[in-house]
């Protein structure tokens, strides 16, 4: 099994360079903090033990001069390990930002989507479902940030299936789309794995950041809902 997965990683890293784009940290110095005071309540959920962005542990697929698509994913376990049971309904998510530069006039307009996935099933994008998508801008004033997305999605059965948070970076490669962005992270505790995918460094589907190498960026992300309460929920009687 061992001398499978170093294969696997080896061929990783020779897709990734293959390709002129590699798995790159931002530079920016190691230390520095967004001090976030977020305060969250029971039906906010969360894989960090700390919210707060620490510089130099955002990784991103680049050329070390523009990103390439990226996809910084979480998958929640709503009912394993936060105990919501009834339908789950999404009002906006918390996404961590470590540096963003734009390098032309293009604005960057990135993504929240929010995704339903079988509880059992394989962590692929074949397996997810489009709940919904919010939109937001970023700008060169997005270094150490954690920015709120307003988004509004429904997972109907907690326990039959997880909820996935994406943070969607659009290509940065093409004029007059060029930029360069980091996602948020800190290297602290984390009740389980981030993810990433970026078709350009060989990674087609989401894997564990510990697998490509980067096993301190943990990402920084929260999302906020409501779990409405069962007698308020409709069913369909047939």
């Amino acid at each position: 099994m061992k001398k499978i997965a170093i294969f696997g990683f080896v061929l990783l890293l020779g897709a990734a360079l293959a390709s002129a784009a590699e798995f790159t940290t931002s530079g920016l110095p190691a230390g520095q903090s967004s001090n976030s005071q977020m305060t969250l309540t029971p039906v906010d959920i969360t894989q960090s033990t700390d919210l707060n962005v620490l510089s130099g542990y955002g990784v991103a697929c680049t050329d070390q001069i523009n990103s390439t698509e990226n996809h910084f994913l979480r998958r929640f376990q709503l009912a394993v390990d936060h105990g919501i049971l009834g339908q789950f309904d999404v009002l906006s998510a918390d996404i961590g930002v470590e540096t963003t530069t734009i390098n032309s006039t293009g604005p960057c307009n990135a993504e929240a989507r929010i995704y339903s996935i079988g509880h059992s099933a394989a962590f692929t994008f074949a397996n997810m479902t489009l709940q919904g998508t919010g939109v937001f801008q970023l700008t060169n004033a997005d270094v150490l940030v954690v920015r709120n997305v307003p988004v509004s999605a429904t997972i109907a059965d907690p326990v039959n299936s997880d909820l996935v948070l994406d943070f969607w970076l659009p290509n940065g490669q093409v004029e007059p789309n060029l930029w360069l962005v980091f996602p948020g992270a800190n290297n602290l505790p984390q009740t389980r794995p981030s993810y990433l995918a970026a078709a350009d460094c060989g990674v087609n589907d989401p894997l564990d950041t510990a697998a490509i190498g980067f096993p301190d960026s943990h990402w920084v992300m929260v999302v906020h809902g409501d779990e409405v309460p069962v007698e308020l929920q409709s069913f369909d009687i047939e």
